[in-house]
């Protein structure tokens, strides 16, 4: 049996998503900042009430758990911008990892070819239908509103366990690759 290793990466191509990734990055370092300043304001400057502690709770205890989640929450919502995502066809086995700054990889799906029900454009009908389609998790693996390049907009319909609808812009290549390991079935009548 041949090894075939293909692999492709969608990059982000709205710029604006570099501003908002850096805002955030700035604001969620900024709450950092405040939390280390109150924390030696507490400790150094305040006398703490004595006897009073739900008083002293208000003052000291509350701002920090504020600045804390505040700096958390901007954090992750700073990893919603400049992502782009590779697709790595291995064998059979197809990965696909999520990059978020072109920094950080994080695993987003794995699965094999023998998993995929249902291979397509997306915008057709069948697509539409398992859209539709109560029970399906749905996961858009690219950050782009309109394919670039001589890419397009695919989707499969994948079941391990529970049904996923995937919408991957790739290129026909990939999705020839990819229809070497499936059953010839899992193509959709307009494809």
């Amino acid at each position: 049996m041949r090894e075939i290793f293909y692999e492709e990466s969608v990059t982000y191509q709205d710029g604006s998503d570099r501003i908002k990734y850096n805002v955030l990055k700035g604001l969620s370092i900024l709450f950092w900042i405040l939390l280390a300043v109150w924390v030696y304001i507490c400790v150094f400057v305040f006398e703490l009430l004595l006897g009073d502690v739900l008083l002293n709770v208000i003052i000291a205890i509350i701002p920090i758990a504020i600045f804390i989640a505040t700096a958390i929450i901007l954090t992750k919502f700073k990893n919603r911008y400049c992502v782009d995502y590779d697709y790595t066809f291995i064998t059979g086995e197809i990965r696909v990892s999520k990059v978020i700054n072109q920094a950080k990889r994080r695993k987003v799906i794995v699965f094999s070819c023998s998993s995929i029900e249902k291979i397509g454009k997306v915008g057709s009908n069948e697509y539409k239908a398992y859209e539709n389609t109560k029970g399906i998790k749905k996961l858009v693996l690219t950050s782009n509103r309109q394919p670039f390049d001589d890419r397009e907009f695919y989707y499969m319909v994948v079941n391990q366990g529970e049904k996923k609808l995937l919408v991957f812009e790739c290129t026909q290549l990939f999705i020839l690759n990819v229809l070497k390991f499936s059953n010839r079935t899992v193509i959709e009548k307009d494809f």
